[in-house]
């Protein structure tokens, strides 16, 4: 009879097949997998999904030579990967999620020629990843979020070529970004939001021609961005959120044609924009929510055709609008609550018939009026 999945449950590892046979171990609290594990031949899928207790794989997983997926979710007591683990020639989804014991990969990892999906989230005393990461030439996710001892990547990322999403979320001293991430040319999602310690980008992040989505909020520690980030022709959303030190963007930001979603929200040091802000003619939504030392806009930005919502909440020392808010015809949303300094609204925004919403909660009273009468 064909075993083809197994998966734990509360009552013991079940394998699955047509019909279901029975289960081959005790329940989620064994610490080792059974006996005749590795003679489970056609075996495709194995789920290990919170078996808490498992502290290690069995050498004997070499076996499994049509082994496609394996998921070993919340195994927290997992110590290590056999160095056999290299040698599954059908692996494509390997999840360790949350393996909170799991301190790094055997250099085998790299012998994963058909691995698409590696998923270390939460993996914390993860300290590095081996250089034999980069021969993954099939690998198209690697997910390395909340890795919290995670310092650096090695050079041999940049060999990944098929690499679409990368997502290094909350590794909170991860400070090392290897200029070879420059030729990472499928990237399509960069996630490096809350990484703490990330105080600057290489240069060579400008090859990243496929990038689409690029998060860099919280990072606290960012002043600038390179030069370079004008070459990111793919880019439709970057998210620079509580970007507490970066103080000004570079010209070269004007060349993101295909930008439609710019957050720089919470960047409370950023005291203006460059010209260049106006020529992102694909621009929707800007959001320039508490940036606290803003004082002005640039009059470049009556030249964002697309924009349709424009954020400026609590930017506490803007003192006033540029009449070429006027020329925003397809603007719809107007927020300026708390913009505390801002006496009175450019007269030319009644020109903009779209604009149905101006939040003024915490304004000067005149100005509060004049919006009110814009919006009947």
């Amino acid at each position: 009879m064909l075993r083809t999945a197994i998966r734990a449950t509360d009552d013991g590892f079940q394998a699955d097949a047509l019909p279901l046979v029975r289960p081959l171990a005790p329940t989620k609290r064994a610490a080792s997998l059974p006996d005749d594990f590795g003679a489970l031949s056609a075996l495709t899928d194995c789920d290990l999904h919170g078996c808490e207790y498992l502290t290690r794989l069995p050498d004997c997983i070499s076996n499994l030579s049509g082994l496609t997926r394996l998921y070993a979710r919340y195994c927290s007591r997992l110590l290590s990967l056999p160095a056999c683990i290299g040698s599954l020639p059908a692996l494509a989804t390997l999840d360790l999620t949350r393996c909170y014991s799991l301190s790094s990969l055997p250099d085998s990892i790299g012998g994963l020629a058909a691995l698409t999906d590696l998923n270390l989230s939460g993996c914390t005393i993860t300290t590095r990843l081996p250089d034999s990461i980069g021969n993954l030439v099939s690998l198209k996710s690697l997910n390395l979020s909340a890795c919290t001892s995670l310092f650096g990547l090695p050079d041999s990322i940049g060999n990944l070529a098929l690499l679409t999403a990368l997502n290094m979320c909350d590794c909170t001293v991860f400070y090392n970004c290897p200029s070879s991430i420059g030729n990472l040319a499928a990237l399509a999602k960069l996630d490096l939001g809350n990484c703490d310690t990330l105080s600057s980008l290489p240069e060579s992040i400008g090859g990243l021609t496929a990038l689409t989505w690029l998060n860099l909020s919280g990072l606290t520690v960012l002043r600038r961005l390179p030069n370079s980030i004008g070459h990111l022709v793919s880019l439709a959303k970057l998210n620079m959120m509580c970007c507490r030190t970066l103080k000004s963007l570079p010209e070269s930001i004007g060349a993101l044609a295909a930008l439609t979603y710019l957050c720089l929200a919470k960047c409370k040091r950023l005291t203006s924009l460059p010209d260049s802000i106006g020529a992102l003619r694909s621009l929707k939504v800007l959001d320039l929510a508490e940036c606290e030392a803003l004082t002005a806009l640039p009059d470049s930005i009556g030249d964002l055709s697309a924009l349709s919502q424009l954020r400026l909440r609590s930017c506490m020392r803007l003192s006033e609008l540029p009449v070429c808010l006027g020329e925003l015809a397809q603007l719809t949303l107007l927020d300026l609550s708390f913009c505390s300094q801002l006496a009175s609204l450019p007269d030319t925004l009644g020109k903009l018939a779209l604009l149905t919403k101006i939040h003024t909660d915490g304004c000067r009273e005149r100005l509060t009026q004049s919006a009110k009468a814009l919006q009947q």
